[in-house]
């Protein structure tokens, strides 16, 4: 109990914030980073990821039974960093993963996007050759608050948590761009915005919508430092939502999920 506590004591310390300037539509891999949580089964897709990785700054979230010192001395060279979590009771060990954006921005600092998915599925050597098309072609500024993703899972029903659907490619409860507009944000309408997550009943989509991350998130810098800016509100989120009781514990098990 006493590791608990003072882990917690340390994840809702004050973090660091840096300014980073952005160059949209010129964006390369040198603005890019990538996180991804593992655990002591998958430890060794760190070594088999870092072919493809090579130069792009990477923090790994891992769990107990990890010799980090030992990845540290093959990694560090190699532009890794660590967070070693404890379990969290009461918590599915997926909480590594929403923790794992704010944890790379305190360890990696000068990146403008950053790619976040699993230790099994960001390990795709194509993957940013792509995120650099779309963000460039998309004209995406990194000190906005962006998050891109297109695995979103609908679920209707508070009293039965597996009742989702998905994947699906769009948030359907964005408001339409301007007529001409090449691309926008997603613009919630007030309907959706309820501090209840199940409380949708007056949204244009009667449903909880989850994105799916393990098959990748894409973070701008700009939403990250929104996100660092006040972190008991984020953190307090995390240990809110990532429970047993909520979609997170269900999909990273439904037979919907890669």
């Amino acid at each position: 109990m006493m590791i608990q506590c003072i882990a917690l004591v340390w994840l809702v310390a004050p973090l660091s914030l840096w300014r980073v300037e952005a160059a949209p539509g010129n964006y390369t891999r040198d603005d890019l980073a990538v996180s991804f949580p593992t655990h002591v089964g998958n430890v060794a897709l760190i070594e088999a990821s870092r072919a493809w990785r090579r130069g792009l700054r990477t923090h790994v979230v891992i769990g107990g039974g990890i010799d980090v010192e030992a990845l540290r001395i093959t990694g560090g060279p190699q532009g890794e960093s660590y967070t070693q979590l404890p379990r969290f009771p009461g918590h599915p060990v997926v909480i590594g993963h929403a923790l794992a954006p704010l944890f790379a921005l305190e360890a990696i600092r000068d990146f403008k996007w950053l790619l976040l998915g699993d230790d099994d599925t960001i390990c795709k050597c194509r993957v940013p050759p792509a995120v650099l098309q779309l963000i460039n072609e998309a004209g995406l500024n990194a000190d906005d608050p962006h998050l891109l993703h297109d695995f979103l899972f609908y679920c209707s029903n508070p009293s039965k948590i597996d009742d989702c659907s998905g994947p699906i490619d769009v948030d359907r409860r964005c408001l339409p761009c301007p007529a001409g507009a090449k691309s926008c944000p997603c613009r919630l309408p007030p309907g959706c915005t309820q501090p209840d997550n199940w409380a949708f009943h007056n949204c244009s989509q009667r449903a909880r919508v989850v994105v799916y991350g393990g098959v990748g998130v894409i973070y701008s810098v700009g939403l990250l430092r929104k996100m660092a800016a006040d972190p008991s509100f984020y953190f307090s989120l995390v240990f809110r939502d990532v429970v047993p009781s909520e979609p997170w514990a269900v999909l990273v098990t439904s037979p919907m999920a890669p």
